[in-house]
């Protein structure tokens, strides 16, 4: 028997609150394994996915580690982006988040800034459809919730919008693959910084 997919949980590495939301990686029926409150690290698993019938493991990412609280309740619908749990780090120094995810090409320069990335592997449409112009260029301001780009997995689609940690608008300041590129879970797909 198969395995099931595993796919990452999105963590928000801006605290919110003094905690980082830990977010849905794709659309789906979600279970947690988890209970109320639980002590995760990098790689434990906290629940699955049913999407499109297919179970689908989420795990924690590393190299996050904490205290989760629940959020989402098991058995319910959630979208690409809901909030999940929300992780309380030991201390922030200790469990820093990330400055980079996956290698990737163009991984240099994600350093600084709100970086989309791809929750899962798929093909990438920077436009809504070949005969439209592209969701955002090099340049483009955006509010909280725009499309960025279309994410496609086996003839399904998925909107990938700019949710950032708190409600700002942004620019776009760089982007690292061309339209309809296949592209890897966790590959850095644009970089926006916060508008004044």
């Amino acid at each position: 028997m198969a395995n099931s997919p595993i796919l990452d949980a999105l963590v928000e590495a801006t605290p919110l609150e003094g905690a980082h939301p830990v977010l849905s990686p794709g659309v789906g029926i979600w279970r947690s394994s988890l209970a109320e409150s639980s002590v995760a690290e990098a790689g434990n698993l906290l629940g699955h996915l049913e999407i499109l019938g297919q179970k689908v493991s989420v795990r924690l990412a590393a190299p996050w580690r904490g205290r989760l609280t629940r959020q989402a309740e098991s058995g319910i619908p959630v979208a690409y982006g809901s909030r999940l749990f929300t992780l309380h780090t030991a201390s922030e120094q200790e469990a820093s988040p990330p400055a980079r995810g996956l290698p990737s090409p163009g991984d240099e320069d994600v350093a600084e800034g709100w970086v989309l990335r791809a929750p899962s592997s798929g093909r990438l449409y920077l436009r809504p459809n070949p005969n439209e112009s592209a969701f955002v260029t090099l340049g483009s301001e955006v509010e909280p919730g725009a499309p960025l780009a279309l994410l496609e997995v086996m003839k399904t689609f998925t909107r990938l919008s700019y949710r950032p940690p708190a409600a700002s608008r942004a620019q776009v300041e760089a982007i690292f693959v061309q339209d309809g590129a296949e592209v890897r879970s966790g590959q850095a797909l644009m970089r926006l910084r916060p508008v004044a």
